[in-house]
């Protein structure tokens, strides 16, 4: 009796933790839902689809406008079994022409698992995003914005803005994890990988009108067998290239332009895979890589330095032609001592303390008076007395010191005898001899 009695209290007991445990259970799972509104059940406009293309469309708008749940009618049976078991890889493929950011190939990156179920006519599709709708709603006003402000005056210049943004402001994501799949990840951690720079690239060029395109593939083209890489391909002056944000961002504030609007054949290591590995996207692309216009900063750069060279050729020309500060030897004639030339072996001339040698090419004691005299076709021997004396008068004590000694004035009269000997001896009519004192001193003369 006692065991039964002990029994049915056991099966109480357990009956009764049981329905603790129901109830926790209950309130930890009903609180959970109601903290993330956008993934709870709520059923919309029921929308019909009648082909594959519509059902991408519709889909792509069910995630642009961040809706957990739809409902949609499919009369077509076969359709809507199709829709059920497939894998998405044609919604990867979608391509919205009339609204680019609203084109799966974009959008299926932002979701995190896809549920259909299909009954009678009608689907349900429902959608659990990676992010809150506030987190995506806020990103996305944020790019509105800044693709605004990169926007340039023309499609290259715009181009050009975003490539260079974001290499200056975010950095390839290298952790072990490579969690930041998406620029909503870069934006909020400052790190992203390939799919993030991609993602950027592609809602940013063609917010303003710029039509881009993402393609996945392998950076291993010779034995490339699955997508291991994103880049994109973007529309330039009616033309599509090729471009890889990722790879010219080597690290820091940087800029490579080596995968910068280039053809298949300037783009290296790079092979469009599965969707993309179609005869529609060989031909699409521009044979010749864009040719990038000579940066204005450099453009100045050149001009800078060719100045600066200008003006040195043009000091060091003027230094080259500049005429000596010395006066140029030359000729003279006077009946008095012959012809000759104030060269070399001439007397030294000493005035204002100033060592001149009667050098040719390196100067005259004479002013430039007589030479000017001789250029214009003066003849100096019938003034040369005149110069001498003013000459004499302009240099006054100094200029009496120094005397006409030349060779032919040696020689010129014969050999021991005429002015020559008079000027040894100090006796001869010579207005520029002090008597007894040595021509070139103040020693006595020489007998």
């Amino acid at each position: 009796m006692m065991n039964r009695r002990k029994e049915r209290i056991r099966y109480r007991i357990v009956k009764l933790l049981l329905v603790l445990c129901a109830g926790l259970l209950g309130m930890l799972w009903i609180p959970g839902e109601e903290a993330d509104p956008e993934r709870t059940v709520s059923a919309t406009t029921v929308r019909e689809i009648n082909s594959t293309d519509e059902y991408y469309t519709m889909l792509a708008d069910q995630i642009y406008r961040r809706e957990a749940l739809e409902y949609y009618t499919v009369r077509n049976r076969s359709l809507g079994k199709q829709i059920v078991h497939s894998d998405l890889h044609g919604f990867q493929a979608h391509d919205n022409l009339s609204d680019p950011l609203k084109s799966g190939c974009y959008l299926c990156y932002y979701t995190q698992t896809v549920y259909f179920t299909y009954s009678g006519t009608q689907l349900q599709i429902l959608i659990k995003y990676p992010y809150t709708k506030e987190e995506m709603d806020a990103h996305f006003n944020k790019m509105d914005r800044l693709a605004e402000e990169l926007k340039g005056k023309d499609d290259y210049e715009t181009v050009k803005n975003v490539h260079d943004y974001l290499i200056r402001n975010f950095d390839y994501d290298y952790s072990t994890s490579m969690v930041n799949h998406t620029d909503i990840d870069g934006f909020r951690d400052g790190k992203m990988v390939c799919s993030g720079y991609g993602l950027a690239t592609y809602y940013l060029l063609n917010r303003v009108g710029i039509r881009t395109k993402i393609i996945t593939g392998s950076d291993k083209p010779e034995n490339a067998t699955e997508s291991n890489h994103m880049w994109n391909m973007v529309c330039v002056d009616g033309k599509w290239y090729n471009l890889d944000v990722t790879w010219d961002d080597p690290g820091g504030t940087k800029i490579s332009y080596t995968y910068f609007l280039k053809s298949d054949a300037d783009f290296p290591s790079h092979r469009r895979l599965g969707i993309y590995e179609t005869e529609y996207y060989d031909n699409l692309v521009s044979k010749e890589s864009y040719e990038m216009p000579v940066s204005t900063s450099y453009t100045w750069l050149i001009v800078v330095l060719a100045v600066i060279l200008f003006l040195i050729i043009l000091s060091m020309s003027r230094g080259r032609n500049k005429e000596p500060e010395e006066y140029q030897g030359y000729v003279v004639e006077d009946p008095r001592f012959g012809e000759g030339t104030f060269g070399n072996g001439g007397p030294a001339w000493d005035a204002g303390q100033r060592q001149v040698r009667f050098d040719a090419g390196q100067g005259s004691p004479w002013d430039t008076m007589s030479q000017r005299k001789q250029e214009s076709g003066y003849d100096p021997r019938q003034s040369w007395d005149e110069d001498i004396r003013r000459m004499e008068q302009s240099r006054g004590e100094a200029y009496g010191k120094e005397r006409l000694y030349d060779r032919e004035l040696r020689g010129g009269r014969g050999e021991g005898g005429g002015m020559d000997a008079a000027y040894r001896t100090g006796q001869g009519n010579d207005p520029y001899h002090d008597a007894g004192r040595d021509p070139m001193g103040d020693g006595p003369s020489e007998p």
